[in-house]
């Protein structure tokens, strides 16, 4: 077996079951499953590869046992010979394929001292803006306010929270400019002198003006840069004549001290915005220790910190046991750098290779067509330049069992590969359209007419606004309800739905009537009997016993509500609960480009 391999593998061509077979062969290469972290990104794909590990191991057929054979180098004989060891010894062991989150957490938790943490801190954001800015002393207060009319205060918390999100990707320092502004204007003013000299009426009229700034001076009532500074040289300005080279020096002198003026601006703004930032993050810090909880931004960056500055990569492997053995990861052109960062001194080990060590592995698949993960920190090119660091092979799957014949021989033609597929057939159009809804009706008309079920389509958008537009659009012109993420929400589903009304009700003191109507109209009672405050679990399980309205979706109502200590957090927490049913009505399905990866429809 190959101990370092990176696979690109495009959708369709078999990226699952290739991790599950490479997983099955350190199985048969005597690893513990407890050796091996097989990691991912969400908790739907870490299940669906736990499954489908388990489903080959308990399944083996000829040709995955041929497989595994050749991938170490052994008899067909000697695995099969195996099969009952490694069963016996993966259904002892604990399993560690989970997401790169759950992993980071166990390491934080198990150096949680280093971090200044306690190791049995709970999982949660903290409200730490309107704190923040709550504490700030009046000086610094009044600073803020103006830096926040000067940025938009109402992107500032937004802002600061993708700051924190990427910042163990920012710079440390920033190199601070000089304020140019009396050198700027001083050019100015003899240039002006000049104009009064030789210029136009007009122009000795433009030029006439004193300015005490230097964005009034460069910009325009409208906005916009004023026509005499966006010419190459003073010559070529309509109504001055006879400009020799002294002035034309000076003219290009002061256009570049406006530029540093503006590069001054620029410093001065991430100054004040990281001297901000910094209370910013100093003041979450202070949060989670108090309150003992974090986020998983937290946890990365705390996690960050101990395998680069606080511990030896000799001590981690000492601390964990030694006993990662093997590193598995899945979607790799989704990691973001600080992700990578984790991973890196533990890899930096494997890679060696050295003693012990000689028999460790790392192996990751991905394909960086389908980085659409930039927002969060995705970066697709570490693909190719982790696998050129350690010198890794690099395979490509180039057979795709998913999609017909016409849709990747198109596939081929836009990105330039060599992609085969098993199934003849398919159907490609791309259309240009002015009028994309009536494009869309006349599209979906004609899938309709041939018969075409409606749960079988899919509508691909932009926007989670596009996602409504289009909704209302089928329901408008179809007559069909859509199936959209917003609609498997399970705080969206009716019985769900109505017992969060009804704890509203009585946690509001019957202030609300629309939280009981609400409740009401969907129990199809007259009257409720008081609800007892307590714990938001018992509260929906005693609801929904009493007025017999269990479903799915209270089902997982209850499991979302164990994380809310009580109903204050439950109730200003319920209402941005993402959670989705997993099954869905035989609608059209409308989502967005990111809600449909890794999905398929016919």
């Amino acid at each position: 077996m190959r101990r370092l391999l990176a696979l690109e593998a495009s959708a369709g061509t078999g990226k699952t079951y290739a991790l599950s077979l490479r997983y099955l062969a350190l199985l048969f290469l005597q690893s513990s499953p407890y050796d091996i972290v097989a990691v991912t990104f969400t908790n739907k794909a870490a299940n669906e590869m736990r499954e489908r590990v388990r489903e080959f191991l308990f399944g083996l057929d000829e040709e995955k046992i041929a497989y595994i054979a050749k991938e170490l180098g052994k008899s067909y004989e000697e695995i099969e010979k195996k099969i009952p060891f490694v069963r016996a010894k993966f259904l002892q062991s604990d399993v560690v394929i989970i997401t790169i989150d759950a992993f980071v957490q166990k390491i934080l938790r198990k150096f949680a001292y280093y971090a200044g943490v306690r190791s049995d801190f709970t999982i949660g954001e903290n409200d730490v803006f309107a704190k923040f800015v709550e504490e700030l002393d009046e000086k610094n207060f009044g600073a803020f306010v103006k830096f926040a009319k000067w940025y938009g205060s109402s992107k500032l918390e937004h802002f600061f929270a993708t700051l924190y999100e990427k910042d163990k990707e920012l710079p440390t320092s920033f190199a601070k400019k000089e304020d140019n502004t009396k050198e700027v204007l001083a050019l100015y003013q003899k240039i002006a002198q000049f104009v009064q000299e030789q210029g136009s009426a007009a122009k000795q009229k433009e030029f006439s003006v004193i300015y005490e700034s230097v964005e009034d001076l460069v910009y325009t009532k409208s906005g916009g840069v004023k026509a005499w500074l966006t010419k190459d040289a003073l010559a070529e300005v309509r109504g001055i004549k006879n400009v020799s080279n002294e002035v034309e020096e000076l003219y290009q002198k002061l256009k570049r001290a406006i530029g540093d003026y503006f590069l001054f601006k620029e410093s001065l703004f991430l100054h004040t915005l990281f001297y901000f930032y910094n209370h910013y993050k100093a003041k979450k810090r202070k949060l989670f220790l108090l309150q003992n909880r974090l986020g998983f931004t937290d946890i990365k960056h705390l996690t960050y910190d101990i395998l680069h500055n606080k511990i030896s990569s000799d001590f981690l492997y000492f601390r964990l046991d030694s006993h990662i053995a093997h590193i598995l990861i899945d979607e790799f052109q989704d990691t973001s750098l600080e992700d990578w960062k984790i991973f890196e001194p533990l890899v930096d080990e494997i890679a060696s290779g050295e003693g012990a060590r000689s028999n460790r592995s790392f192996f990751y698949v991905g394909d960086k067509k389908q980085a659409i993960y930039g927002f969060r920190g995705g970066i697709a090119h570490l693909f190719d330049e982790v696998a050129k660091r350690y010198g890794m092979d690099v395979d490509e799957l180039d057979v795709n069992y998913r999609s017909k014949e016409e849709i990747v021989e198109y596939v081929n033609h836009m990105y330039g590969l060599r992609q085969k597929s098993v199934a003849n057939g398919g159907y490609v159009e791309v259309v240009e359209s002015e009028d994309l809804l009536g494009t869309l009706k006349e599209k979906l008309s004609m899938l309709l007419q041939k018969g075409v079920a409606p749960q079988d389509i899919a509508i691909l958008v932009y926007t989670n606004a596009d996602v409504v537009q289009v909704a209302d659009f089928l329901e408008q012109e179809f007559g069909l309800s859509a199936v959209t993420s917003s609609s498997k929400l399970i705080i969206h589903q009716p019985r769900a739905k109505a017992i969060i009304d009804l704890i509203k009700y009585f946690y509001y003191d019957k202030e609300y009537d629309i939280y009981l109507f609400n409740f009401l109209r969907v129990a199809k009672v007259e009257d409720v009997e008081e609800v007892q405050i307590q714990k938001p679990v018992m509260m929906i399980q005693k609801i929904a016993r009493h007025y017999n309205l269990w479903d799915e979706s209270v089902l997982l109502l209850m499991q979302e509500a164990i994380i809310y200590k009580d109903v204050d957090e439950f109730v200003q927490g319920i209402d941005s609960c993402e959670k989705q049913l997993q099954s869905s009505t035989g609608g059209i399905e409308v989502l967005t480009i990111h809600k449909s990866k890794g999905l398929a429809y016919k």
